[in-house]
Formats: structure tokens, sequence, C-alpha cells
């Protein structure tokens, strides 16, 4: 395993909706509004309105949890889409990290999947996703 390189990931910016929109558009609208599991978000909604308390095994649903599926589910479809927008990845998160984007492009495998879903988890990206998603009902 590769040893792991510290980094820190500024505020995004509205410098940054450029090239996350190119990311998006490479990946697709179709292909975002298909990774959102919209019966499995609407479920966990009903869960902290009161409607339902527990999931199918008895656990509490916490309030994170429709955050970090979605996360999830759009952090495995950049994944899955990164050939077509690898340049653009590389250099927004260059652009986040202050890290070289040669750094970003040679990091070991374990280290930049964190750095991607770190990414998605921030609070500036789910807004942005939140305003995107709005378009996609």
């Amino acid at each position: 395993m590769g040893e792991l390189k510290k980094y820190e990931m500024r505020r995004l910016e509205a410098r940054d909706i450029v090239p996350m929109v190119n990311i998006l558009s490479k990946i697709g609208m179709n292909e975002l509004s298909t990774c959102i599991r919209w019966d499995e978000v609407n479920r966990l909604r009903k869960s902290f309105t009161g409607d339902e308390k527990e999931d199918s095994e008895g656990v509490k649903d916490e309030p994170w949890v429709i955050g970090a599926t979605v996360a999830l589910d759009i952090t495995n479809k950049v994944l899955e889409n990164l050939p077509s927008c690898m340049d653009d990845v590389f250099l927004l998160l260059s652009n986040v990290t202050g890290l070289k984007k040669t750094e970003i492009e040679t990091m070991d495998f374990e280290t930049f999947t964190e750095l991607v879903i770190e990414f998605v988890k921030k609070e500036e990206f789910r807004g942005f996703i939140g305003v995107v998603l709005k378009l996609l009902k």
C-alpha cells in the first residue's frame, strides 16, 4: 500500500462550479439522476418524520444516512465515469487541495478514493448537488 499523502481541502467556491459542471456534463445528467435511489431517499425521509422509526433490521436511521447514501451513489458514478472526465476531476481536486495535478494523478488508489469521497461529502458539494437535483425532479 502506498504512503498516504497529507492534504487539506479548502471550502468550495464559485470558481469551482465550472469544473464541476464540466464533470457532470461528461457523466451526463441522466446518469446522475439514475444514481439517486429516490425510493431509498424517500424511505429514509419518512423515517425522520416519524412515519418509520426503524429500518427492517430494527436500527434507528440517523439524519446523515440520506447524505451518505447520495454521496456514495454519486462517488460511485464519478468513479465509473472517470475515464471520460478524468482530467476535469484531477484539475478540480488539484484546485481544491492546492496539490499539483500530477500529484493527484499519481496518488495511490486508496488515497485518491478517499479524496473523492471527502470531496463529495463536503457541505458545499451537497448544496450544489441539491440544486442540481431540483432540476432532475
